[in-house]
């Protein structure tokens, strides 16, 4: 999946779906794509459900951004890269085994995390990747 612009005078990123992104309840990601463009699903505020493949190497930088609905999600086997990808909303979260990277900031915004888990597979973390 691509990354989208973000247009900076609408403050939003410019997706196919942005003038609907209210309605936007669950999504559902086929299976062989491979990647979550950056800014795909931000700003989807009532999402609550999203279903991924094991497919799924990357998620870009707020893909889920401003979810604040999505409290919980599954991220698949397969999963290697992470970025900061999701809304301050997400409460629950276990990281997949074959997860390589967390890049800088990935958490730094999730206050409402209560617990992470890093599996043995992590073998770059960025900066800031956790709240101080």
């Amino acid at each position: 999946m691509n990354d989208f612009e973000f247009d900076t005078d609408a403050f939003l990123y410019l997706t196919p779906w942005k003038d609907d992104r209210e309605e936007v309840r669950a999504v559902v990601i086929e299976k062989g794509v491979t990647s979550i463009g950056e800014g795909a699903f931000s700003d989807c505020a009532n999402l609550t459900q999203v279903i991924l493949p094991d497919s799924i190497k990357m998620i870009k930088d707020d893909a889920f951004g401003e979810c604040e609905k999505l409290c919980e999600i599954r991220l698949p086997e397969g999963l290697q890269r992470l970025e900061a990808a999701f809304g301050a909303g997400i409460e629950t979260l276990e990281l997949p085994t074959s997860l390589e990277e967390i890049e800088a900031g990935a958490f730094c915004d999730r206050s409402s995390l209560e617990e992470i888990v890093l599996p043995r597979s992590v073998t770059s973390m960025g900066k800031r990747a956790f709240p101080l």
